[in-house]
């Protein structure tokens, strides 16, 4: 920026001076001889003619290589509400991927346990018969499930889809009778009436069958005969279990400890073929009916889950920024910078995030801002089975992307105000949300994680820029001309939307200030835009104490950009530009050269 107008008023300077110089020295004579060739030009005032530079874009400023996270918003990245030309820093985080599951509860063998239930039948008497048969009165069994080392991921059970299976066994003995009895059509079992069974094996299917109104009763579909040394062993399995139905102490009654103890009542009719007794004989039978679990594993659930869940760390890099933007006491107010956060969540949980944005300096120091309801944000939930689209900004999404949850965090700003190396979402806390959920035991779900921060380079109102630009080397014959005050004035058109207040120290040949030769700014270059430029008059005023500025070989050009209310939040365009017209550079006192040498 200071290049283009500084550089300009010196050579104007320059071609002036050698252009005077050519009017008033005769080149027919041999000025080497003895003769003092120093000539005095402008007594009072010298004023050179006026000049214009060309318009200094926002583009020539920056200068922006093609791999620099600013951007230019063009057709591609035209989504965020940005207009054509608009400079953004937009950056990709590397996605990341997180997986959590819950463990299967699995009942060991010492944990299981059934009954056995004997009870004598009334004689059976032949009289004549082809078939005696006899009442069972109810009998009672029990299941007891027990396990103290569950999985602390769940806290509540509500529901859950099981693989239990059991053996419920009916069968006699005898003293006195070896053949065959049956278990007649209609022998009903009734299981705890929060369970569902099924039959899964094909050898019961043929003689038992569910009850379509009633799943926890199970009943013989038909005659099943049996010896004493071959009873009816109808294999069952328990596939869902409501605990909300069942009495208090069931299920998972406390974190880690799951019990389950219930009842099988079971009746109907046995009976004996007349072909296996005697006319006028008696048989005595004991009916005995077993239940007995062979595996007990829960597979789904529906409840409370606290899983630890893992949200790995990600980073991303911001490259190529010009370097006057990094300057120390630079204060990059951003208006509005937005960090979009996609999450997939393929678990039906529920989470809530909590972190920190950490934006990392080259300096070493770190920026840090908590983002989520721990840090008194909005608080971050990634609902489940869902891709979760997130923006996390000062003042809401741009995005014209539908769904978008807003996550307003008014210091996000801090991170960025002094442009980071990288920004990282570090020291992330995730929690299940304590609701009820349905989940599969012991599977793989995921959290997928991708990043990108699209920050337009638009600013509040405590934008602070310091920019500073050395321009030197001007010409190493100015000690040749003799002048001590120089006033440079210009008129300034601007549609850059910041107020710039500029400063000259000059500079000698080792770039160091010299003390002799002050500066003196009148005007500021006036903050504008595209739809509403500005004209600023801006006076330079450079005036040695010494004999003269023949020290002088360049100026240090420094300016202080800061935000005018009205154009707070209005976006850089690569259009923007300045032009500085009416350039004047007057010499007062005049200027002598020395052209002895």
């Amino acid at each position: 920026m200071a290049n283009h107008y500084a550089n300009p008023a010196m050579a104007i300077c320059a071609v002036a001076l050698a252009g005077c110089l050519g009017s008033c020295v005769d080149n027919d004579y041999d000025l080497s001889k003895d003769i003092d060739l120093t000539v005095n030009i402008g007594g009072g005032e010298l004023t050179l003619p006026s000049s214009s530079t060309d318009e200094l874009t926002l583009s020539q400023i920056l200068d922006l290589k093609d791999d620099s996270s600013i951007k230019t918003v063009d057709e591609s990245t035209n989504s965020y509400g940005n207009v054509y030309g608009d400079y953004v820093l937009m950056q990709s985080g590397t996605p990341s991927t997180s997986v959590f599951s819950v463990p299967e509860v699995s009942i060991d063998d010492l944990g299981m346990s059934g009954s056995t239930y004997t009870a004598a039948l009334d004689p059976f008497v032949n009289p004549g018969a082809t078939k005696i048969t006899r009442d069972v009165n109810p009998t009672i069994n029990t299941i007891d499930l027990t396990d103290d080392d569950v999985t602390r991921d769940l806290v509540r059970l509500d529901e859950a889809t099981a693989e239990i299976d059991m053996t419920f066994t009916i069968g006699y003995n005898s003293n006195d009778f070896a053949g065959y009895a049956s278990i007649d059509e209609g022998y009903k079992a009734v299981f705890d009436a929060s369970w569902t069974l099924e039959i899964v094996d094909a050898a019961t299917a043929g003689f038992m069958r569910v009850d379509d109104t009633h799943k926890n009763i199970v009943y013989f579909t038909a005659d099943k005969r049996i010896t004493a040394s071959a009873p009816a062993v109808c294999k069952l399995r328990l596939t869902h279990i409501d605990f909300t139905s069942m009495p208090a102490g069931q299920g998972l009654y406390e974190r880690g400890k799951f019990h389950m103890d219930t009842k099988v009542e079971s009746e109907g009719t046995v009976s004996i073929s007349g072909d296996d007794l005697a006319v006028g004989s008696t048989a005595n039978l004991n009916l005995f009916v077993t239940t007995a679990v062979s595996s007990a594993n829960l597979i789904a659930v529906t409840g409370i889950v606290d899983p630890e869940i893992n949200v790995s760390t990600s980073e991303f890099a911001i490259n190529d920024i010009p370097d006057f933007l990094k300057e120390p006491g630079n204060n990059l107010d951003l208006y509005n910078p937005q960090i979009y956060l996609t999450v997939h969540n393929t678990s039906p949980v529920a989470v809530t995030l909590n972190g920190q944005l950490v934006g990392h300096n080259e300096d070493g120091t770190n920026v840090t801002v908590g983002i989520g309801q721990n840090y008194g944000t909005t608080a971050i939930v990634l609902q489940g089975n869902t891709v979760n689209h997130i923006c996390i900004s000062r003042t809401g999404s741009t995005s014209t992307e539908n769904g978008i949850v807003n996550v307003i965090a008014p210091d996000l700003g801090n991170v960025l105000a002094s442009i980071p190396k990288t920004i990282s979402f570090e020291n992330i806390e995730a929690k299940a949300v304590q609701q009820p959920v349905t989940l599969t035991l012991d599977t793989d779900y995921s959290f997928t994680s991708d990043y990108e921060a699209y920050i337009p380079l638009a600013f509040g109102p405590d934008f602070k820029l310091n920019y500073n630009k050395i321009d030197a080397g001007w010409d190493e014959d100015l000690e040749k001309y003799n002048f001590n005050e120089v006033r440079i004035t210009m008129n300034v058109s601007n549609t850059i939307p910041m107020d710039m207040v500029p400063e000259v120290i000059a500079l000698d040949h080792s770039e160091q200030p010299i003390s002799n030769i002050t500066a003196t700014i009148t005007g500021v270059v006036e903050a504008g835009t595209l739809g509403n430029p500005t004209v600023s008059q801006v006076s330079i005023l450079l005036k040695s104490t010494a004999e003269n500025m023949k020290a002088l070989d360049g100026v240090k050009l420094v300016f202080n950009g800061t935000t005018k209310a009205e154009y707070v939040g209005t976006n850089l365009n690569a259009t923007q530009a300045m032009k500085f017209t009416d350039i004047r550079l007057s010499i007062i006192g005049g200027v002598t050269i020395d052209l002895n040498d």
